[in-house]
């Protein structure tokens, strides 16, 4: 008998919650909202209980087929819900409360990657700014998983050198072609669906929506995700009604005029890059509890393997260099400390940690040279006295830099640098 009325009874998990509108849905479609009645001095509808209380239409129960199954013995239905539940919302996707459907990573295991490339966002969003603001929050998570980053910035100037300055621009390129002018190993491609904040009755909903795809230098898309996250600040009524109302007021203005969008995108790249319900496994150098770096294998579905210190000595820096990476819009600038040959370093004390390797040099592609580093290359070499009508020929390409090889009429040949549009002969 109890399993017949819980089949034949709707329960308040059947009832579907769109924030952006602040009502609840029944599985008809019809809204449940906690202002129908309007009183003449404004109210904030909040109970004692810190709840908000949610009906139906009575006009639209009296003919809904499924009412036996709603509310068998009243004109209506109505649920409550608490004023923290979005917050509870955050917190259950956050502790993986749902059952999530795990996804294949053979894809990804099989790539191996190294290296990550992150090329600008596509904005679907109405906010101009969106991209450059997401753009910066990629990086972090991603390297946190053992994974070589190319710095976001310096990426961006690149793209533009080669003529890429839209971000649709850059995703009509073949992964092929964008992997093989950084030298890496796969590119995430991010679309923004949502960067905005909404106003309705005296709140204000603050909302990021994302889609994330990672494919590799040979163009196999091996991971995929889709993250929203929403915040609402809410107020409690403290005793007095009237003093409610007018902070809840001021806060939903000044959260519309000022949203905040950063930490609601780094929590959906955390989301979905380490704490979702399938994140990318770790890299090859991320940092495990034995001190040592990943190793990324089948057997062990991706997750990092402790190694033993012998494994994971780290050799005495002989010479180290700090390269600065200026930020295109005037910000802070990044800084790598590499050495020849070695994996980058951070000293600490006595105590010298790796955290990440440089992606090995690139093979010489051979191919011919196009953009501006190939046209400064050219006009190097005519200012060197070598007539020539063939293009310089790339023969070299890592993160920033170029090499070429130019053949003279006199069958001379000259072996030129170049890095961000300054080029150099080579001796």
């Amino acid at each position: 008998m109890l399993g017949l009325l819980a089949r034949d009874t709707l329960s308040a998990a059947d009832f579907e919650w769109h924030g952006d509108a602040n009502e609840y849905r029944c599985p008809e479609g019809r809204a449940f909202r906690s202002d129908w009645r309007q009183f003449k001095n404004p109210r904030d509808r909040i109970t004692k209980a810190d709840t908000n209380i949610y009906r139906s239409s009575p006009k639209d129960c009296a003919h809904c087929p499924d009412k036996q199954k709603c509310c068998p013995n009243t004109p209506m239905r109505r649920i409550t819900r608490s004023i923290y539940e979005s917050s509870r919302d955050v917190a259950r996707s956050l502790s993986g409360c749902a059952v999530p459907v795990k996804k294949d990573m053979s894809a990804f295991i099989a790539a191996a990657p190294r290296s990550i490339l992150v090329v600008p966002a596509v904005n679907r969003s109405l906010d101009v700014d969106a991209p450059n603001y997401l753009l910066s929050t990629l990086s972090i998570p991603l390297a946190e998983k053992g994974f070589y980053v190319f710095p976001v910035n310096t990426s961006k100037v690149v793209l533009e050198q080669e003529g890429f300055y839209e971000a649709e621009q850059v995703r009509k390129q073949s992964p092929q072609v964008l992997a093989m002018l950084f030298g890496a190993d796969a590119v995430l491609y991010v679309t923004i669906n949502r960067w905005d904040a909404q106003y309705i009755l005296l709140s204000t909903t603050v909302t990021v929506e994302f889609d994330y795809r990672i494919v590799s230098k040979v163009g196999v898309e091996i991971w995929s995700a889709n993250q929203k996250m929403q915040y609402s600040p809410q107020n409690s009524s403290g005793g007095n009604p009237i003093a409610t109302l007018v902070a809840a007021a001021i806060t939903a203005a000044m959260t519309r005029a000022a949203p905040n969008y950063l930490p609601l995108a780094q929590m959906a790249n955390r989301q979905a890059f380490v704490m979702g319900p399938n994140p990318i496994p770790n890299g090859p150098y991320a940092i495990v509890a034995g001190g040592g770096p990943a190793a990324m294998s089948a057997s062990s579905g991706g997750m990092p393997q402790r190694t033993s210190a012998a494994a994971t000595a780290v050799p005495a820096v002989s010479v180290v260099s700090v390269v600065p990476l200026q930020n295109k819009a005037g910000g802070a600038t990044d800084s790598a400390i590499t050495t020849p040959g070695g994996p980058t370093k951070q000293s600490t004390g006595s105590a010298t940690i790796a955290v990440q390797e440089q992606p090995a040099p690139p093979k010489s592609v051979g191919i011919s040279g196009t953009g501006q580093d190939a046209f400064q290359a050219l006009r190097l070499a005519k200012e060197l006295a070598c007539t020539t009508s063939a293009q310089p020929l790339l023969t070299a390409k890592g993160p920033g830099a170029e090499s070429y090889s130019v053949t003279c009429s006199n069958g001379q040949v000259l072996s030129i640098q170049c890095s961000f549009g300054t080029c150099q002969s080579v001796k």
